[in-house]
């Protein structure tokens, strides 16, 4: 009896993006449209592994180009980041921005903001883009300003759609299921009223900011109660970042210009979840980071993250093998040793007489190592019966990548041994009694080496 344990470690090549295959950053038309409000700002070149949607705030005046202006940086590249910022950090990330009416000035076309009718179309053209639809590719939703109420409405509706029972409601609930956490730029879930004059009067010059305070506070407070309720049924992670400094916009006439300079949303009305509030940002900024060091954007990527590994994390306990309670303290001593010889061999193997527990600690290695390796596979002797080409089917059927089982995802359904070249592997044969066997980590081993 023969337990091998097959652990292969090859060097990737470094992934750099180089930020001029990327999309421009000034160009509109650049960007593919997925449907009429979603547009598509990075698609990996492999299979994704996380979803990002961003939804940008109110405009005070008509641009087509607020899924990409709102997300702008300030320094003298003028780069829209998440093109060219976030796939360099989350290089398996689908990132979309989705736009709408979000227009403070009224015309025949434009200004006649409806949060429900927005947040309705949304979602249709959401699911439509594929959003949601894989269980182990998770959402994160990224709203500024009005963009976080946007959010919010949308994922009401679609929990009040998958209640109805319509004809999407299966995707109205994986849409839901998917999404994991909600980033909010200076969001105003607790209502306002500072747009007030000092002595407590309305201001009597309206000009478009205060318009947009009003709007703001108009659609949150009857939102966020109900939105608390669903974020909690789903355990959704929630983080945001707000605002500390007033922001400074201009309004007037040909003949008079009149600079104002107010908070947009206090801290009082920010606040939800964990929550931070920015030196030296206003409201405008808070979305438009300086450099990749500004805390607006360091929270974001390390909210994306956080995320990002509780789903491989859950991913990897449900492909965990079971082992008894007291197999670590009898295998302690052979566990570190093992794990020490896998450091400079690919190869270790495990025999001995039956029933000294070869494949229990092959098990508490698997568990102990799994979380470190793109493809991981257990196989027991018992189904690795036939010939080469039968073993080899029988490997790919309990292959998985990132903790996702390969043949049911139907990623390379013609597989080959090639197709493991310069990936990282944790392959585990227990119980094997047949010389192919063998054979095959060595061919494995062969063509990755």
């Amino acid at each position: 009896m023969l337990s091998i344990l097959a652990d292969y470690f090859f060097r990737r090549r470094s992934r750099k993006l180089n930020a001029m295959s990327l999309p421009p950053a000034n160009s509109a038309t650049a960007v593919p449209r997925l449907s009429d409000s979603v547009y598509e700002l990075h698609k990996p070149g492999v299979e994704s592994l996380l979803d990002v949607v961003l939804f940008h705030g109110l405009q005070s005046s008509h641009t087509s180009v607020a899924h990409l202006s709102t997300w702008r940086s300030r320094g003298w590249q003028k780069e829209v980041w998440p093109m060219t910022w976030l796939p360099e950090e989350f290089p398996g990330a689908r990132i979309r921005s989705v736009t709408y009416d979000a227009c403070t000035t009224t015309s025949a076309e434009r200004g006649r903001l409806d949060l429900y009718c927005t947040a309705e179309s949304l979602i249709q053209d959401l699911i439509f883009a594929k959003l949601g639809q894989d269980p182990w590719r998770p959402v994160i939703l990224v709203g500024h300003g009005y963009g976080g109420l946007v959010i919010k409405q949308m994922c009401l509706r679609a929990r009040f759609r998958e209640s109805l029972h319509l004809s999407n409601e299966e995707q109205m609930a994986g849409f839901l299921n998917c999404v994991k956490g909600i980033f909010f730029y200076g969001t105003p879930h607790h209502g306002m009223s500072n747009f007030l004059s000092p002595n407590g009067t309305h201001l009597k010059d309206a000009s478009p900011l205060v318009d947009y305070v009003k709007l703001l506070c108009a659609e949150s407070a009857r939102l966020h109660q109900d939105f608390d309720v669903l974020r909690r049924s789903y355990k959704w992670s929630i983080a945001g970042v707000g605002e500390s400094k007033p922001t400074i916009t201009e309004a007037g006439s040909q003949n008079a210009v009149a600079v104002s300079s107010k908070m947009i949303v206090v801290e009082a009305s920010a606040r939800y979840g964990d929550f931070t509030v920015v030196e030296r940002e206003d409201h405008v900024s808070l979305c438009q980071p300086e450099s990749r060091t500004s805390m607006t954007y360091i929270r974001l990527t390390a909210f994306i993250q956080s995320i990002d590994l509780q789903v491989k994390r859950k991913r990897l306990l449900d492909n965990f093998l079971r082992v008894p309670k007291m197999a670590m303290s009898i295998h302690s001593h052979l566990f570190v040793e093992v794990q020490n010889i896998l450091l400079t061999s690919p190869i270790v193997g495990l025999c001995g007489m039956g029933g000294i527990g070869k494949t229990t600690l092959a098990k508490l290695l698997f568990n102990e190592l799994c979380a470190g390796f793109e493809y991981t596979c257990f196989v027991s002797g018992c189904k690795l019966k036939g010939d080469d080409k039968e073993v080899e089917r029988v490997v790919y059927s309990f292959m998985h990548h990132n903790g996702k089982q390969v043949a049911e995802s139907g990623e390379n359904k013609e597989w080959k041994r090639t197709a493991l070249n310069r990936k990282t592997l944790l392959l585990v044969l227990d119980d094997i009694d047949n010389d192919s066997h063998v054979e095959l980590l060595k061919d494995i081993s062969w063509i990755n080496n």
